[in-house]
Formats: structure tokens, sequence, C-alpha cells
């Protein structure tokens, strides 16, 4: 299982406002890609970095600067993104 860690206002919702997180949720999933999925509709996601290892993402690209603004991209555009610089 992969799991999530997300911040989340007092309702459980990932979508909130960022002025409305006060709490933290995990929540798990069968697959890397529905995990991807799920982190990029967060507010707020706070293992981005073990996400990126999960899915393949090497630990040399996560030290050159990868910002988590660049997995606002959907699960299509990520794999893209991996597989370009996985083999290269």
């Amino acid at each position: 299982m992969i799991t999530v860690h997300y911040s989340c206002d007092s309702l459980g919702d990932h979508k909130a406002l960022t002025a409305k997180l006060i709490d933290s949720e995990v929540k798990e999933f069968p697959e890397i890609n529905s995990a991807i999925k799920f982190a990029t509709e967060c507010t707020e996601c706070l293992n981005y970095k073990e996400l990126l290892k999960e899915a393949g993402v090497s630990e040399e690209m996560l030290s050159t600067g990868l910002y988590e603004e660049d997995l606002l991209l959907d699960s299509v555009e990520f794999n893209r993104y991996r597989e370009t610089f996985i083999n290269s």
C-alpha cells in the first residue's frame, strides 16, 4: 500500500483552502498512480518526495531542485515526465 500524508481542514477535506488547514490525515492506495493523482488534488501533500521515490524518480533527480509544484500534473503527464528523466 502507498500512503499519502496530507493536510486537511477540521472536516478532513484535502482540498480545503490553505487558511483552513489545521490537521493532517493519511490515506492509503493500492498503486502509485492513484496515490499521485490524489496527492496532486491535495492543497498540501506532506510526503511528495516519498511518493516520487515510490514512482521511480531517482534520488539524484530529487536532489536537483525538484519543487512540490512540479507534481501539479495529471498522472499521464507525470508518467511522461518520469520516463524522460529515468531514461536519460
